[in-house]
């Protein structure tokens, strides 16, 4: 019997039992992988559905909280208000809170100012089922409206608050939907599946794959739902593709929330029916090989020949062919064998050799990984492939497109004595196009098996210097050739096949190697460049904040110092028997009144980019002087005596000094800081000096310049913080400093286009000087600003009718006084609803205000609104604005139904120019329109 026909009685009796396992394994487990992934996946539905009820129960505590406030307990619906804007802000994924009675009427909304209410928008279903139920209560998806335009999307989250059994509000947060898209992608699900909650309107609150929220659900999860609220159903996605869903409803908030995964991924297990077939097939096998050795025993005698033959073949002895005598096939086996192990030689050199080359190839891809710079890469790849492949020359060079030249970058170092006999050393130039090198430069592997054949300059210098075989392999980076990797021999035709795919996949290598430090260096660029714009951005935000802080402080500190202001300039005008002094006195501190006005008017415009300039006009640098010694006088004088030390000041001021263009109150308040900064620096106290002096031209100015200095004799600075001492909110002064005096010093300079000079020494003190352009002296000199001239009104000049209206008792009386002291009829209002009540009373009584000053900043009805009702009664009435929030209209422009808008605070000479203008009634047969 032939071994072909014995092998197919084993063939035979194995194929049979393998196939019948197969089958009834591979059916087995498509069963049970179904049963078992839909249990799975109907507990993660039942848990993803746990997570949001979560989530919805964390909004509810939260609501339950904020129900038990005290301020809401007591009816402080502003200070409840308040409350709520701060839980909203500390709360990331709410939109708004809002307070409803107990009738459902809306009373506010957190994220707008309080006494806003967009009353447009209703109340929702998620409130009328709160009051109906007494309990919270999650709404459906809808879009909170801002204003009479849809917002976002939002969930409504309604909690009452009862008292006794009543419900006397409802509190309802308004919830972003990607809350729960979060919930959804913690569940961490395959990227083909589809996990979609929606709400009792079958609607998308958040899914995974994203679909915008309220967008319908698919038709059969709707038909699904309407025969069972839970199950586990055949069906398509919104997107057609075929799933399997289970799906749960929340107890919580009656959503429900599915999971479908591919129909295909119900047949998952099917993949791993390889491994029941293949222990079928072991199972099979031992079965043939009961039947194999049943066989054996006819095969034994000619298989131990063959392995004899083999074991002769090992010791690489000559095997002779024997017949056998039992098996014909057997003869011609020993003859195959024969022939297959003298290949399998040939073949195992051959896969040593690879296997050497990739060792290599490793080693130097492994050495490559360590460094990061071109030339270090360049540096290993020449000398591992010079003294490991071998070669006799190895090189780097860097290509130029631009002037289509190739310069060598690197030389191994064997390589060194052939590179100078070549001219070949690095930085050496070497042609392109003359020498045939344009298909490496396009990144194509180019190997010359004799160099002496070739026309090209190159070739024949490397053959002349002993180099017949060569090989340029390109490093093509991002599709562009950068490098080119040259390797030669001594022999003609020395690279083989192998080499040359060794040194192709070598080039490969290094390129990724070079784009990996290109982007390592990139990375590292746009690294810096974003830590520098988030430090900027970081900066602009502290300064956005503290402006707006500075705005609301500039209001409140306005309206302190108005009655002072216009006291003061009373006292001047009126009080004739002020001593000489007591007259200078009134001045300085009217002239201090001012500064801080112009200071407090330029924080109100601090983060505004559209803020008002001060018109430049020419002043005194030595005047200044003087007065800066006298309003800091308090500073440098009489505080430190009270700690028992002595700060000196004294004024080195250069006669006929040119005048400088600027703004007075701008430079007299850094000169200000600096002096402050110099006794703070003088902690043990010493000398201060003010020093003015002219200085030479600056180039491109045709004026002398002119210097004002601030001295001290203090602790001084060192470099680092001389060099940072003009940064913004960099202080060394702990908690007492905030970092933006000298900064403010700066921004003045700019504005005035002078230069800061700082000199300074640790232990010697520090000198700060300002730099002016000087400016022509006017041929008649104007009078001096110290001394303040008031003027009453003229004599016989009619009265007027004036209106004024304000929430602060203190600014109202004093408005009052210096109007009533003009002579003018005047009628006081305290806040806007009691003013439009005046106002229209007078007008109905025959007896209309020629004027109405209005406060911009009062509660329930603003400045605006005044304005826009008075001229609603009569249009021709003029209206004054007073405000101390800076620039009220947008854009500096003037606001609305507004005649003229005042900052406060106002000076008298002001306000009886704006009478004068406006109110002064008109003579005779000219009546005024009252509208």
């Amino acid at each position: 019997m032939k071994l072909r026909s014995q092998m197919m009685i084993l063939v035979c009796g194995a194929l049979a039992p393998l196939l019948i396992v197969a089958a009834i394994g591979g059916a087995s487990l498509v069963r049970h992988e179904r049963e078992t992934l839909e249990r799975g996946v109907v507990g993660m539905t039942r848990a993803a559905m746990t997570a949001v009820d979560a989530e919805l129960r964390g909004v509810i505590s939260a609501l339950t909280a904020l129900a038990a406030s005290q301020n809401l307990g007591e009816g402080d619906i502003k200070a409840f208000h308040d409350e709520c804007r701060r839980l909203m802000h500390r709360q990331s994924r709410w939109l708004d809170v809002s307070l409803a009675d107990g009738e459902g009427r809306r009373i506010f909304d957190a994220r707008s100012p309080y006494g806003v209410v967009h009353e447009g928008e209703p109340a929702g279903e998620s409130v009328e089922r709160a009051l109906r139920g007494a309990r919270a209560a999650v709404g459906n998806l809808v879009y909170l409206a801002n204003g009479l335009e849809p917002g976002p999307p939002s969930v409504r989250v309604s909690y009452p608050v009862v008292r006794g059994d009543k419900t006397v509000f409802v509190l309802t947060a308004y919830v972003e939907p990607h809350l729960f898209s979060d919930v959804l992608r913690a569940q961490r699900l395959p990227d083909d599946w589809v996990i979609a909650l929606a709400d009792r309107n079958r609607r998308f609150v958040a899914r995974l794959p994203p679909r915008p929220p309220g967008d319908p659900i698919s038709p059969s999860f709707q038909a699904a739902l309407a025969s069972a609220p839970e199950g586990f159903f055949p069906g398509t996605t919104v997107e057609g593709q075929s799933v399997y869903t289970p799906y749960v409803t929340s107890p919580v908030s009656e959503w429900v929330l599915g999971i479908a995964m591919p129909s295909s991924a119900v047949y998952a297990g099917a993949t791993r029916l390889a491994g029941t077939i293949a222990a079928g097939v072991l199972l099979a096998l031992a079965v043939a090989l009961a039947l194999a050795w049943l066989l054996a025993r006819h095969m034994a005698r000619p298989i131990a020949l063959l392995a004899a033959a083999g074991q002769s073949l090992r010791r690489g002895e000559d095997v002779a062919l024997r017949p056998s005598g039992h098996v014909d096939e057997i003869v011609q086996l020993q003859a195959a064998m024969l022939d297959g192990f003298a290949a399998a030689r040939e073949r195992q050199a051959v896969i040593e050799r690879q296997v050497a080359r990739l060792e290599l190839l490793d080693q130097i891809t492994s050495a490559i990984a360590e460094h990061q710079d071109l030339r270090s890469i360049y540096q290993v790849v020449v000398r591992s492939v010079e003294e490991r492949l071998p070669l006799d020359f190895a090189c780097v060079c860097r290509h130029d497109p631009r002037q289509g030249t190739l310069t060598v970058m690197h030389v191994g170092v064997r390589s060194e004595p052939l590179a100078t006999a070549l001219a070949m050393t690095e930085e050496g130039c070497i042609a392109v196009d003359d020498n045939g090198m344009s298909r490496c430069i396009h990144g194509e592997f180019v190997e010359e098996p004799d160099t002496a054949a070739l026309p090209h300059p190159f070739a024949r210098r490397l053959a002349e210097g002993g180099l017949r075989s060569l090989v340029l392999s390109p490093l093509v980076v991002d599709g562009q050739v950068l490098s080119v990797l040259v390797a030669a021999r001594a022999m003609p035709n020395a690279f083989g096949a192998g080499e040359c795919e060794f040194l192709r996949q070598l080039s490969a290598h290094t390129a990724l190697a070079v784009r990996q430090s290109r982007l390592n260096h990139s990375l590292a660029q746009a690294y810096d460049e974003l830590r520098q714009t988030q430090q900027a951005v970081l900066q602009q935000e502290r300064l956005r904040s503290l402006g707006q802080m500075a705005s609301g402080i500039a209001h409140d500190i306005n309206n302190a110092i108005l009655p002072a202001m216009l006291y003061t300039e009373g006292l001047l005008e009126s009080e004739k028997g002020l001593s000489t002094s007591g007259r200078q006195q009134l001045e300085v501190v009217l002239r201090a009144i001012d500064d801080v006005a112009a200071t407090v008017a330029r924080m109100g415009e601090f983060y505004r980019q559209h803020g008002r300039q001060m018109p430049f006009a020419p002043l005194s640098l030595n005047r200044l002087a003087q007065q800066v010694g006298e309003l800091t006088r308090a500073r440098w004088s009489d505080m430190p005596q009270q700690r028992g030390l002595v700060v000196n000041l004294r004024t080195e001021l250069e006669a006929d000094l040119p005048d400088v263009s600027g703004v007075e109150n701008e430079i007299r308040e850094a000169l200000i800081n600096l002096v402050f900064n110099a006794v703070d620096a003088m902690p043990s106290g010493g000398d201060l000096v003010i020093r003015t002096r002219r200085l030479p031209p600056r180039e491109g100015e045709g004026t002398d310049s002119v210097c004002i200095e601030v001295a001290d004799t203090g602790v001084g600075m060192d470099e680092e913080t001389r060099k940072r001492c003009l940064e913004p909110f960099f202080t060394t002064k702990g908690e007492r400093g905030t970092g933006l005096g000298l900064a403010m010093i700066y921004g003045i300079a700019q504005r005035h286009h002078a230069t800061i000079d700082i000199e300074s020494e640790v232990g010697r003190g520090t000198t700060i000087g300002l730099r002016f352009a000087g400016c022509p002296r006017p041929v008649a000199a104007a009078a001096a600003p110290s001394q303040v001239a008031y003027r009453t009104a003229a004599t016989g000049q009619p009265k007027a009718r004036v209106l004024v209206l304000d929430d602060d008792p203190l600014v109202l009386q004093t408005l009052m006084a210096m109007l009533q002291s003009g002579g003018d009829d005047v009628v006081a209002a305290d806040g806007g609803k009691a003013g439009i009540d005046a106002f229209v009373a007078a007008q109905a009584g025959g007896a209309p205000f020629d004027i109405v000053f209005t406060d911009l900043g009062m509660p329930h009805v603003d400045g605006h609104t005044v304005a826009a009702r008075i001229k609603q009664v009569s249009p021709s009435t003029p209206v004054v604005l007073l405000t101390g929030w800076g620039q009220s209209g947008p854009d500096g422009k003037r606001p609305e139904n507004v005649d003229l808008v005042m900052s406060k605070p106002p000076k008298l000479r002001e306000i009886r120019e704006v009478l004068a203008r406006f109110a002064r009634p008109a003579p005779a047969g000219n009546p005024r329109d009252t509208g």
